[in-house]
């Protein structure tokens, strides 16, 4: 009766027959297998660092109480950010370190919420309403022990405690009545309602986040368990921007944003702005502008309703810190989206605008009032100030050939300053750069306000970043030295004409130059001619091959340095789409003229 579960020779008693069949019963299986990290294998030094920061989660600096103290795992560190005491979170929360499957919360331990706890959260979706935004139902099919090992919250893995009290403790409003809040609130799509028992709650928080009192507004806070109006909220966000609690404002904007997106208002925004500017926080700064700004997800546009008015002020002040900070890729961003929304020249509409309402409550019944001109506005003659108090200093950083040449082409320093650059808003920068948080540059410290202008000229002009840098795309035959001898000027012998810094891929008309080295080589670069059955013509780049030719050339001489005139290349020249990459329209002085130093500093 056993012959059928036997392989190879027929068993010959009972005791091998039953052997047989156990050799079909699986083995009892292991749950899980022996960490290469665990206790035995550590070093000293990393057992000490694995016990005193990620198994109790109070080790020394506890920045969020996992692995590291790296001070990225948090937005700020333990100095600002309020935890919930473990006395107080164990009233709700089982221990979760008693056994190998303890992560896992039963059923019977679950609160009444419909069997959601903030642990069961943790093992599916990483959010912590999962069970206030669903109906009252539990998926036992789905809740297996194989859950924690997946996303790494196994009760005997490094870090599964600390890293669960990271989510509970991650903010002031992590309590389990607040979760019980949302339910509440939601109400199923109909109208958040206010309940007159807690408006002496909603006026005590108030009162408390207006004189300072911050955390104490939050005890208050904690208690409100309908939807609070946004006046709670404004007052709650502008008592972090002092001492830049950004954390505590990220975790109040996103608590808001739950009730019907009450903190996408103006002054909430303004005030998380100003928050992330106080922290440093560059990143979060990109964060809120995004937010203003309306960003798309998933083709869904997610925007704060914020007036063109009211958000004027809000990148305004983050252009500002990032320009003074040097993050030029976010400063530029910035820029042309303000550029592109019209925003730059918003400040004087709205003195515009005030003008003509004063100009109205003056004027009698029946009496027309003009629009002022923009240009006796008090902005449009500060940025007239400003201009030629910055050329001269801006004129004294450049090179003596480019300053000879631009005296003799306008002798207006704020018209040079303008068409220096040209593909920025000059005059918003100059009124811009006058403010800096209550002071007034302009006024108390010119020096300053000068250096500034010019160093926020610098970073959002395209044109300034890409005068003296190399050309990416091709290699040289040799380079002189090392201060960028090999960036390259092209020329057409035929016409004498100079276009700066364009490579023709298909014409041997042109020679090339280098600058940078005292002797300077003339080549003359030619493309090969290749089949068409060839790899290298379908696949490759053709490499241009570099003869040298003699530096007398006669198409080649050097005019004076009165004759060099400004000049856009035509359409007939260059296309369209090459003309916009060309660093400079001015025209480039001949070889005779340069000097060995001209490269470094020169703007093309």
């Amino acid at each position: 009766m056993f012959t059928k579960y036997t392989k190879g020779t027929r068993p010959t008693s009972p005791a091998q027959n039953a052997v047989a069949v156990m050799r079909y019963i699986p083995a009892k299986r292991r749950p899980w297998l022996p960490s290469r990290f665990g206790p035995k294998n550590l070093p000293p030094d990393e057992l000490e660092k694995l016990w005193g920061s990620s198994r109790y989660g109070d080790g020394p600096k506890d920045n969020w109480g996992i692995y590291g103290n790296e001070k990225s795992r948090s937005l700020r560190g333990v100095e600002t950010v309020d935890y919930i005491p473990k006395s107080e979170l164990e009233r709700f929360m089982p221990d979760i370190s008693t056994g190998n499957q303890a992560a896992v919360t039963p059923v019977s331990m679950m609160s009444l919420r419909g069997g959601h706890r903030v642990t069961h959260d943790l093992l599916h979706a990483y959010d912590p309403h999962v069970g206030v935004w669903s109906h009252n139902r539990v998926d036992h099919d789905n809740i297996t022990p194989q859950d924690p090992n997946r996303v790494g919250l196994h009760g005997n893995t490094l870090g599964c405690r600390s890293a669960i009290y990271r989510w509970l403790r991650r903010g002031p409003f992590a309590q389990e009545g607040h979760y019980w809040a949302h339910y509440l609130t939601r109400n199923h799509g109909r109208e958040l309602v206010e309940l007159d028992a807690e408006k002496p709650i909603i006026a005590r928080t108030i009162r408390l986040a207006k004189s300072g009192q911050f955390k104490a507004a939050c005890e208050q806070y904690r208690r409100i368990t309908a939807a609070p109006p946004v006046e709670v909220f404004r007052a709650l966000l502008r008592a972090c921007v002092p001492q830049g609690l950004l954390a505590d404002a990220v975790s109040l904007f996103e608590e808001g944003t739950k009730f019907k997106h009450v903190t996408r208002d103006a002054i909430c925004m303004r005030a998380l702005m100003q928050t992330a500017i106080n922290a440093d926080s560059p990143s979060r700064v990109m964060w809120v502008h995004h937010l203003v700004r309306g960003n798309r997800a998933q083709n869904v546009i997610a925007r704060a309703e914020v007036e063109l008015f009211h958000a004027y002020p809000i990148h305004v002040i983050a252009l500002r810190y990032l320009l003074d900070r040097g993050c030029a890729a976010e400063a530029r961003g910035v820029y042309e989206y303000m550029a592109g929304a019209g925003l730059l020249d918003y400040d004087l509409h709205h003195d515009a605008g005030m003008a003509l309402r004063a100009a109205l409550d003056k004027a009698g019944d029946g009496e027309v009032v003009a629009l002022p001109e923009y240009a006796a506005l008090p902005g449009a003659k500060l940025a007239a100030g400003a201009a030629d108090l910055v050329a001269p200093l801006w004129d004294s950083r450049l090179p003596a050939h480019e300053r000879a040449a631009l005296n003799g082409a306008d002798a207006s320093p704020a018209a040079r300053l303008r068409r220096a650059f040209a593909d920025i808003n000059v005059d918003f920068v100059l009124r811009a750069a006058a403010v800096d948080g209550d002071t007034n540059l302009l006024q108390e410290d010119r020096g300053a306000y000068k250096d500034r202008c010019l160093a926020w000229l610098d970073v959002l002009s395209r044109w300034g970043e890409e005068a003296g840098a190399p050309l990416p795309y091709l290699l040289k035959s040799r380079a002189a030295d090392a201060s960028g001898a090999h960036v390259r000027v092209a020329a057409d012998p035929a016409d004498s004409r100079r276009i700066g810094r364009l490579a023709p891929c298909d014409d041997s008309r042109f020679g090339f130059w280098y600058r940078g080295d005292v002797p300077t080589r003339f080549v003359r670069e030619t493309y090969p001619t290749l089949s068409a059955d060839s790899n290298t013509r379908k696949f490759l780049v053709r490499n241009p091959v570099q003869r040298e030719v003699p530096p007398t050339i006669a198409d080649l001489r050097a005019p004076d340095a009165d004759a060099r005139r400004q000049r856009v290349p035509a359409g007939s020249e260059v296309h369209s789409s090459v003309r916009e990459g060309v660093t400079s329209t001015m025209d480039l002085p001949q070889v005779g003229a340069l000097g060995s130093d001209s490269i470094g500093d020169s703007r093309f």
